[in-house]
């Protein structure tokens, strides 16, 4: 019976063995760009066994192939998987943002910073997402946050004032660009969306100055 015993944590030992090889082969790959390789690998494991790790990496790769349709396909089978995994899901988020489907993105999305609220990056790439479909109400929403949690990020900063720009916030985003602008005087968009607010205030000469 011991023997027994032995002869079965040997083969449970090789068999782990052989996957972190495969594993660290597949990862080594994609790491020297050897895309059309890293797809047989991972093909290869995935007919041994399917796994949202391997769903995941193949998605990872035919992004870098830039073959967008496909790589949703895959990374949805990861995300239905590993629902809570949030690298899965943003990627798959990116993804449909890539072929322009912005709201097929939006739950993918919402659950990943819903498992990661204090992730700002995350929340900002979700506004970002708003204001691509134009939904400036939720994409504000999104930016105040972000802001009320860290008021130094002058790229956020900047989609935060666009959303008051495009809601009307006049006085709001005028602080906003003025801001922005004090950080990154060589940002010309943001010169133009503030002359145009400046225009909605009484006169002032900044507008010149501008």
């Amino acid at each position: 019976m011991k023997s027994v015993k032995k002869y079965l944590v040997l083969v449970f030992l090789v068999y782990i063995s052989n996957l972190s090889f495969s594993q660290g082969k597949t990862d080594l790959l994609i790491i020297n760009r050897n895309y059309g390789e890293a797809l047989k690998s991972i093909d290869r494991e995935l007919n041994k066994k399917e796994s949202a790790d391997l769903y995941f990496k193949k998605g990872l790769v035919l992004n870098q192939l830039q073959n967008y349709h496909e790589a949703v396909s895959v990374l949805e089978k990861a995300a239905e998987m590993d629902s809570s995994n949030v690298d899965i899901l943003v990627e798959l988020a990116e993804t449909y943002s890539l072929l322009g489907n912005y709201k097929d993105a939006i739950p993918y999305y919402l659950s990943a910073v819903k498992i990661q609220p204090e992730n700002l990056v995350l929340a900002g790439k979700l506004g970002r997402n708003y204001i691509n479909l134009k939904d400036y109400t939720k994409a504000y929403s999104v930016f105040n946050r972000i802001y009320k949690a860290d008021t130094t990020n002058v790229y956020w900063n900047k989609q935060y004032a666009f959303c008051a720009y495009q809601r009307n916030k006049v006085r709001e985003a005028v602080e906003l660009y003025e801001k922005v602008i004090a950080a990154n005087p060589r940002d010309y968009s943001s010169h133009f969306n503030l002359i145009r607010l400046y225009k909605q205030l009484p006169p002032s000469g900044k507008i010149q100055a501008t």
